[in-house]
């Protein structure tokens, strides 16, 4: 099965379902598939550097550095307590069998974490975040424009 997204009647991405979702061409198709953070982040020798921490490229990316931003879905993303983490849940939504963090970062910016509810964190608790590099998606400043990497 293919699955084609039409963007004000431009066709952004066509690709098997799994394909779309986890390497979207640009915001506009992360959106539309599901929950998507983006994270302000640079790319400079091969390394993904952002506010979470610094990742190596899973794909081959462009010479030199590039800013732009690294897309994270909640579920690609692992928090865990530590008083001293660079971030703070603002928010917990009670999922049944995952609960969903809502998180700010030392600079402000706001990404998401769902995890197993099996142990429930409190909101105001400042947390450690980690990220699957592989499920990490880079998108150029000119993403609509161009192919993300990831």
């Amino acid at each position: 099965d293919r699955v084609g997204l039409l963007n004000e009647g431009r066709l952004d991405q066509v690709g098997s379902a799994y394909d779309v979702y986890h390497h979207p061409a640009n915001r506009f198709v992360a959106e539309f598939t599901g929950k998507a953070d983006f994270l302000p982040a640079t790319v400079c020798d091969g390394r993904l550097i952002t506010s979470i921490g610094v990742f190596p490229a899973t794909s081959p990316m462009p010479p030199g550095c590039e800013r732009g931003e690294l897309m994270v879905r909640p579920d690609d993303v692992v928090i865990v307590e530590d008083p001293h983490g660079p971030a703070r849940i603002t928010d917990v939504e009670f999922l049944g069998g995952n609960a969903l963090y809502a998180l700010v970062l030392e600079d402000g910016t706001r990404i998401h974490c769902l995890m197993s509810s099996t142990r429930l964190m409190r909101e105001g608790s400042r947390v450690r975040v980690e990220a699957d590099p592989a499920h990490l998606v880079f998108m150029p400043a000119n993403a609509e424009d161009s192919t993300p990497h990831g």
